[in-house]
């Protein structure tokens, strides 16, 4: 076995040498090739550009002398094995380098959990409604798209290649400054994200931003934006998770959007509610909305939400159906969602099926077997207005520190009183940078 395959090594070897068809430029040649295709309705075009870029890697490596130089195609991965993103590692020590030494640490043993009996299905209150367009239109109130049911099965792009939505987030930051009506003004995601570090799980998210404004609790997600490939500019910043995804594909092919918005429009509503002793002040995005049966839409007002039905609109592999609906319930519960509209696929982002769940039965259950862990989490929020407001700048950057022995909440303080932050952080020397004049999200606390 091992004569035949150096005989294959030295007649490949040979071969190529004579007819340089696997040359680099041949190989950059077709890699160009099946990457202008990427935008195009061809499931298997995406592995056909790794897989080109494989063999030009093993060819280096194998017949041409050892590795060399990446030409400008490539993709930023010398090896071809390995992962291009960063790890989850790599971004909280890079982070913690900057920030220097915490202020304080939070250890999840030693939350206490408080004697609050939370509600299994609190009532909320919608403030305010707000749609913004992708050319800066902002209407106030607006409206979510329409769910429009379509007929199946229904082909769906992948994130990565369609245009993205317009940054928002500036606008709803300093909204969420100005309207001091709770003790915490945040996302669901971020309460989502300390729920799990109560509940000894992985958070989604690496860091979160915290201050004191006028007596409330303002919380701002930190997301890492990498470098990725992206039809049609290879230098794109985009999120690499959602290169694979089709969740906002399904969300523009099976909702219509009001009249004057745009496909890739987005809309948010204010919400707020009791979470035990304190009032929270959530920014939820709403997906679509639809009647409730016998109901004529005609003679509803467009605004009224209390005949309406809000729903968050979910694209997921068919096998990973019951494990994905389960996951979501944090979430469910902290923005009030009562329905999901979930788009099933095998993979090829073919919808096959759609499938209606009544998630209020379900978040119901959710927060019977997790009273504990509710209850821990409004200790560490608790806590956390507490840190804001003795700390010297009134501003805080909270890491998770999963690879303690105990999962650890490292708490730092910012440098500066005026510190620029970024919603989206897509280098941590813009933290205290001038403005750039590009559209990343940015905001001055005072």
């Amino acid at each position: 076995m091992f004569a035949f395959r150096k005989r294959l090594a030295f007649s490949t070897t040979r071969s190529a040498r004579k007819s340089n068809h696997w040359s680099d430029q041949n190989i950059d040649r077709r890699v160009r090739s099946q990457r202008q295709i990427l935008g195009s309705k061809q499931p298997c075009a995406r592995r056909a550009s790794s897989t080109y870029s494989l063999i030009r890697s093993i060819w280096r490596s194998w017949f041409a002398g050892g590795p060399q130089s990446p030409s400008p195609t490539d993709t930023g991965r010398l090896n071809p094995f390995k992962s291009s993103q960063p790890s989850r590692r790599v971004e909280i020590d890079s982070l913690r380098r900057y920030l220097g030494h915490p202020h304080t640490t939070v250890c999840k043993s030693e939350l206490e959990p408080s004697s609050i009996l939370f509600k299994i299905d609190p009532e909320h209150e919608v403030l305010s409604t707000w749609s913004f367009n992708s050319d800066g239109v902002l209407k106030i109130p607006g409206a979510p798209p329409k769910w429009s049911p379509r007929t199946l099965p229904v082909y769906l792009k992948a994130t990565g290649q369609l245009p993205r939505a317009t940054a928002y987030q500036p606008i709803l930051s300093r909204i969420a400054q100005e309207t001091h009506l709770a003790d915490i003004s945040t996302t669901p995601s971020i309460l989502a994200n300390l729920f799990k570090f109560c509940a000894s799980r992985r958070p989604g998210q690496n860091a979160f931003v915290f201050s004191i404004q006028q007596n409330t609790l303002v919380m701002f997600g930190m997301r890492f934006k990498r470098q990725a490939l992206s039809p049609g500019s290879p230098t794109e910043l985009v999120n690499n998770s959602d290169l694979g995804n089709f969740g906002m594909a399904f969300e523009r092919a099976f909702t219509r959007p009001e009249p004057g918005m745009s496909p890739d429009s987005r809309h948010i509503q204010f919400i707020r509610y009791t979470f035990g002793k304190l009032s929270i002040l959530a920014r939820c995005e709403v997906d679509a909305w639809r009647l409730p049966k016998g109901i004529n839409e005609s003679v509803e007002s467009k605004h009224d939400w209390d005949k309406k039905v809000r729903l968050e609109l979910k694209c997921i592999r068919r096998k990973e159906f019951r494990a994905r609906i389960m996951s979501t319930m944090p979430q469910a519960w902290f923005s009030r969602t009562k329905q999901m509209e979930v788009g099933l696929h095998s993979g090829n982002g073919t919808i096959t099926e759609v499938r209606r769940i009544r998630v209020r039965e379900l978040r119901e259950k959710w927060a019977r077997t997790n009273q504990t862990e509710l209850q821990k989490l409004h200790s560490l929020l608790c806590r956390l207005r507490v840190e804001a407001s003795s700390s010297e700048t009134g501003v805080c950057v909270g890491v998770f520190n999963q690879s303690a022995e105990d999962n650890t909440l490292e708490v730092f303080s910012m440098a500066k009183k005026h510190t620029r932050l970024y919603e989206d952080f897509g280098f941590l020397h813009r933290l205290e940078g001038e403005p750039t004049g590009d559209h990343e999200s940015n905001l001055r606390l005072r």
